[in-house]
């Protein structure tokens, strides 16, 4: 019989793993953030980001078929999966590796912003721009929303 509890915590040291070969200084939460104040089971910082990744290990998701034909058709291209549930978010997936990448070409950027509203302060080029103009967007809307 598969211990659950370790088939989880096995995915969640993968993917601690996988983002300090990239980095990043990332590290499992006490308990896999069962404690009052250590939510989420992986965190991370990328400058002045806090990143919290919830992990779930299951044996098939269907979420995985529709990855799997998606990432067949994109050839050429970085496959990201948007999320709609009713009355709910949408999120956006996409595979650790290219994430990371991602990350790497924000960090690898030069030239300098600070956004005091967001307290946002990164390095970035042209190419970058907009990408971290959105985010930028998305935290203050994030954020927002917090409020109500």
């Amino acid at each position: 019989m598969i211990d659950i509890r370790k088939k989880g915590y096995r995915a969640e040291r993968d993917i601690v793993k996988k983002l300090n070969h990239f980095g990043f200084s990332s590290h499992r939460n006490l308990c896999s953030g069962a404690i009052e104040g250590f939510k989420g089971d992986i965190v991370f910082k990328f400058g002045s980001w806090k990143f919290c990744i919830e992990s779930k290990h299951y044996k098939s998701m269907a979420i995985f078929r529709i990855w799997d034909k998606h990432k067949q058709s994109v050839r050429g291209q970085i496959p990201l999966l948007a999320l709609k549930e009713d009355n709910n978010d949408t999120l956006i997936c996409m595979h650790i590796d290219e994430f990371a990448q991602l990350m790497e070409l924000l960090n690898e950027s030069n030239e300098v912003k600070n956004d005091t509203a967001t307290g946002i302060m990164l390095k970035r080029d042209k190419a970058g721009l907009e990408i971290i103009d959105e985010l930028e967007r998305m935290i203050k809307r994030y954020k927002s929303n917090l409020r109500l």
